[in-house]
């Protein structure tokens, strides 16, 4: 069984407590899940340097250090990286966001000190992915948003699916992080096979109306969802007569999970 070490930055101890149910210990088909939690930028910092991990889950918005206010050159450092990745920020036409973004650089709100932590990753080259309890496109988080997706790393884990409070998407936020989602991905970014299979999965659900492109995204890494993904997927072009592009794709995948 192999070891997956994930280091897990969250400030809040709800999120954490709901973290470490779903991850600390997990065992995924032949992944062991092993957890560490930083509160804040100094704590993880101090973790990746002692320790050696797999990848990272991270927060967007938490504290720098427990003790120092550092607030000015954590403001200045996230602005150009924000800027990196979305130089003319001023212009976009959503007033809010640019109202969001001048909240923060001005102390009125936390910084997303998240991407600090995702510039380190990139550096060392280590799989990282947030996960918000806000929407992707939501005020605060479009700046993020934009910055991950120049940087190429994978989607924000968002409130998408999730239960919400608030007046409206952009705004609202999630009872609870979808940990389980931020898992799926953080594995698949990890190891390559498994991003592989999930393609193909997803390449198998395209037409099979019922079948959900999260159900394909969790088979990837659940081998018993896996079996009953590809039975419902065999039962749907069965009924359509149109299974040779299909019985293919299976084989690939089934190709795939001997490995």
């Amino acid at each position: 069984m192999k070891k997956v070490k994930i280091l897990v930055i969250e400030d809040s101890l709800k999120h954490i407590n709901d973290a470490r149910n779903i991850i600390d210990g997990v065992i995924i088909e032949t992944y062991k899940i092993v957890a560490d939690f930083a509160t804040t930028y100094v704590e993880a910092m101090e973790l990746l340097r002692n320790n050696k991990y797999d990848g990272i889950i991270s927060d967007v918005f938490f504290p720098f250090s427990k003790d120092i206010e550092w607030s000015k050159i954590i403001k200045d450092l996230c602005f150009m990286e924000i800027k990196k990745a979305n130089p003319n920020y001023m212009e976009q036409s959503c007033k809010e966001y640019v109202t969001a973004v001048e909240k923060w650089l001005a102390g009125k709100e936390m910084h997303p000190t998240g991407i600090l932590v995702g510039a380190s990753a990139i550096k060392i080259e280590l799989p990282i992915v947030f996960c918000s309890d806000g929407y992707h496109h939501g005020y605060k988080l479009q700046a993020v948003c934009k910055w991950q997706r120049k940087n190429r790393l994978p989607e924000i884990i968002d409130t998408e699916g999730l239960e919400t409070i608030g007046s409206d998407m952009f705004s609202n936020t999630a009872i609870k992080k979808n940990w389980g989602k931020a898992l799926e991905e953080i594995l698949c970014a990890i190891f390559p096979e498994l991003s592989q299979k999930r393609r193909l999965l997803q390449n198998l659900h395209i037409n099979a109306g019922f079948v959900t492109d999260d159900i394909a995204s969790k088979a990837a890494v659940d081998a018993d969802l896996f079996d009953e993904f590809i039975d419902q997927v065999n039962q749907y072009h069965k009924l359509t007569g149109d299974c040779k592009k299909y019985d293919e794709l299976v084989k690939k995948v089934q190709s795939l999970l001997k490995k």
